[in-house]
């Protein structure tokens, strides 16, 4: 019995793992940069790259390229546009992201730039400027800021009524009472005859 379910398993495996790949390939690839950190300490510049990294991840939005492929390619300067060119050509990413983040006082600017990779031009640039940071309004402001550019997830067009399981359903069971009781009155002997006539009473 084991045997049976693990052939079971294994054979359709493949199926699931190549189902996954797909979804996985039919998701724009997006290289992300090692962040540019202003005033800010390497941990916590480090600290605010990985929860950018799993912010994106939990979109599944983009096959993500992180910072560690990215990183050497780069180096320490800012990208621009022909360093996004020739990042994009080595990696196979059609769009880069840049993640500014700056440290002023208590407060904390955080950027973000869209690159188109092809042309090397500039998509869009989101901002937030945090008076009080912690994680959970960090991840918040984050969360604000791929919601500017990050596809929405395609919405199930509604289907006409005609088209709804209930329907069918309801139509399929009055044509099979009706071909039962079609049925049950053609076998059905007559019976006796009635005991009286009625006859209307005369004008």
């Amino acid at each position: 019995m084991a045997r049976l379910r693990l052939a079971a398993l294994l054979s359709i495996a493949p199926a699931l793992l190549s189902s996954a790949a797909l979804a996985r390939s039919s998701r724009p690839k997006l290289a992300l940069l090692p962040v540019e950190a202003v005033n800010l300490a390497p941990g916590a510049a480090r600290a605010l790259g990985a929860l950018l990294e799993r912010r994106l991840a939990a979109t599944r939005a983009f096959t993500l390229i992180g910072p560690r492929q990215t990183g050497p390619l780069v180096g320490e300067r800012a990208c621009e546009s022909r360093c996004a060119q020739r990042v994009g050509r080595r990696l196979g990413a059609a769009r880069l992201l840049r993640f500014e983040a700056a440290r002023l006082g208590a407060t904390r600017v955080l950027r973000l730039t869209l690159i188109e990779t092809r042309r090397g031009a500039r998509v869009g640039s989101w901002q937030e400027v945090l008076a009080h940071s912690d994680n959970a309004r960090t991840a918040a402001a984050l969360d604000r800021m791929i919601h500017g550019f990050a596809p929405r997830p395609r919405r199930r067009a509604r289907r006409p009524w005609y088209g709804r399981w209930w329907v069918w359903t309801a139509v399929a069971g009055a044509v099979a009472a009706g071909a039962i009781t079609a049925v049950v009155l053609a076998t059905r002997d007559g019976g006796p005859a009635p005991d009286y006539v009625f006859r209307p009473p005369a004008p």
